[in-house]
């Protein structure tokens, strides 16, 4: 099989990833603002009780984040779609045109990392700590492994093809 073919089903299929996960929080968004809320809250910090900044509780703001999270994934969605339609136009050209067409591909596996290693790894694991309490660490372990896979997308998506 052709390798073109390959790189463009592979980011299908994480297009699928982020829309079926932002789907899945819109259709349990009770749910996905109590993970969020309590993830935020800080609360059930046995481990490092003492934070270097206050902990989130506002519901307003709660609500925000979680806004943010689904509006990143589906964009993360939206620009891997788009970029696999790109590439899938320019698979019988020339390399140049096919590598050029990688561009909202590589842009969908970026949000992608900035989704689930930034939010989640960065700001969710570090500075709220999420890994201290049950839900938090499962959520914070999933979500490091698929910035993880976005990351390797990036490469492979990225790597020329001739």
């Amino acid at each position: 099989m052709n390798i073109r073919l390959l790189k463009i089903l592979v980011v299908e299929f994480l297009c699928l990833m982020a829309l079926l996960y932002a789907a899945q929080n819109v259709v349990n968004i009770e749910s996905a603002r109590a993970v969020v809320g309590l993830v935020l809250s800080m609360e059930g910090h046995e481990y490092y009780p003492a934070h270097l900044l206050p902990a989130i509780t506002s519901n307003a703001l709660v609500w925000a984040c979680l806004v943010l999270i689904i509006a990143l994934e589906f964009l993360t969605a939206f620009f891997l779609a788009w970029g696999a339609w790109d590439m899938w136009k320019a698979r019988t050209a020339d390399a140049a045109v096919f590598n050029a067409a990688k561009a909202n591909a590589l842009k969908g596996a970026l949000v992608g990392m900035i989704v689930w290693l930034g939010l989640f790894g960065a700001i969710g694991g570090a500075y709220f700590q999420m890994w201290q309490t049950e839900v938090g660490a499962m959520s914070l372990g999933d979500a490091l492994r698929f910035g993880m896979i976005y990351g390797v997308l990036f490469v492979v998506i990225h790597a020329r093809d001739d």
